[in-house]
């Protein structure tokens, strides 16, 4: 009774995949098994942003998809390359740096190039936005919030 027992315990870890050297992925596949090119949308990308801040970049999430993220620190300078989710109608963004107490202590527009008021969905961005000052940035800034502008910027 107990060797049927024991059977059936590893024939239910063998198949839920808690297996005693648990599931390896195939080249090009992921943990879950799914081709690594097949990841669902709805999943974030994981961003490297530079410095111990919070970087709430969800408004270019929302109308983009991130295909890459970039950071020089000789230039100091943020880049994505963005993809038009659908039709974005768009006036500009900027990033607004926040200290702890929400004192913001820098605001700046991001570069958008090509630079259109309207992208065609699919339409590849490239969008740079230069950090404020070391000093204000390291010792300062704790949030940085990127926002879409309301209205034309001159």
């Amino acid at each position: 009774m107990r060797s049927k027992l024991s059977a059936l315990v590893i024939v239910i870890l063998t198949l839920t995949g808690h297996g005693v050297l648990g599931a390896i992925p195939a080249a090009g596949q992921t943990e879950t098994g799914k081709d690594s090119a097949s990841k669902s949308a709805s999943q974030k990308p994981k961003v490297k942003l530079p410095g111990q801040k919070l970087w709430d970049i969800q408004v270019l999430q929302e109308a983009y998809t991130i295909v890459s993220t970039k950071y020089d620190s000789e230039k100091r300078q943020v880049t994505w390359v963005l993809e038009a989710k659908k039709q974005v109608k768009c006036l500009g963004y900027h990033a607004q740096f926040l200290d702890p107490d929400k004192v913001q202590t820098a605001d700046l527009s991001i570069s958008l190039t090509p630079s259109k008021k309207e992208y065609p969905k699919g339409t590849r961005v490239t969008a740079v936005l230069r950090l404020p000052t070391r000093e204000d940035f390291e010792n300062e800034t704790n949030t940085v919030t990127i926002k879409a502008f309301k209205k034309q910027v001159e």
